[in-house]
């Protein structure tokens, strides 16, 4: 199980239907139906916000888990915008991919080109570039 904070066994704005968070993308596709344009791939929780943020959108959800704890709580509404590299600073929360794991962590340091990610209380999930970071949050709402 990852120690990131992740969706919790909901769709982002319809909390009383459940679906499962490591599989589920878009509506109605759950470990991708035949016709959907994911293939047989398993889609992250995020893949959906993703997308979203890579057309220029500013995306708003409900994060579920305890690893942001100080800085989000569970079950609050988090907005994240798309971003440009140098823009990003030390302490910035993102929505980013690590070795294959979607996650809302901070950037903890900056070297170069790479940027270290972990989680609030303690865990570092690794180094990135820039092209597995999606977006900035830039709002925290109850």
């Amino acid at each position: 199980m990852s120690n990131g904070l992740i969706v919790s066994g909901y769709r982002t704005g319809d909390a009383s239907e459940k679906a499962d968070q490591s599989q589920f993308h878009l509506e109605g596709c759950l470990t991708c139906k035949p016709g959907c344009s994911k293939g047989d791939t398993p889609i992250g929780w995020a893949t959906h916000y993703i997308e979203q943020l890579q057309a220029g959108e500013t995306v708003s959800f409900r994060p579920r888990g305890n690893s942001m704890k100080g800085k989000i709580e569970s079950g609050q509404l988090c907005t994240v915008a798309p971003v440009l590299e140098d823009e990003l600073q030390k302490g910035d929360i993102v929505l980013c991919k690590v070795n294959g794991s979607q996650y809302l962590h901070l950037i903890k340091a900056i070297q170069g080109k790479r940027f270290q990610i972990g989680n609030n209380i303690g865990r570092i999930n690794g180094w990135i570039t820039f092209q597995s970071i999606y977006g900035k949050l830039i709002q925290v709402e109850p």
